[in-house]
This record gives structure tokens, C-alpha cells and sequence, in this order.
């Protein structure tokens, strides 16, 4: 499939962007005291690395 230069940069901002959240909640569920927003965070964090991989495999 051909992609347009414009939907590779859209997709590669989109990864870049998986994986400053990533970091985000990881830094977030580090800092926090509450152990349901800790897990919380964590599962965001696991879940935006699960979409940035997704779409790195498909560029």
C-alpha cells in the first residue's frame, strides 16, 4: 500500500506522541501514592506503548 507523505508524518507524530504519554503516565504511576491510580496509570502506560509499537510496525 502506497502512503502519502503526509499520512507517514501524521502516523510518525502519532508514535511520537504514544510515546511521550507513555512516559507521561510511567512518570505519573511513579510519583503517586494511591495504588488504584497508580495501577491506572501504569495501564495507560502499557496500553500507549501497545499502540506505538502497533503503528512502528506498520511504517
Amino acid at each position: 500500500m502506497a502512503v502519502n507523505r503526509k499520512e507517514l508524518l501524521d502516523c510518525l507524530n502519532d508514535i511520537e506522541t504514544y510515546r511521550d504519554t507513555e512516559k507521561g503516565f510511567q512518570t505519573a504511576a511513579e510519583h503517586i501514592n494511591d495504588p488504584v491510580l497508580k495501577k491506572l496509570f501504569n495501564e495507560y502506560s502499557v496500553q500507549r506503548a501497545q499502540f506505538a509499537s502497533e503503528l512502528e510496525s506498520e511504517v
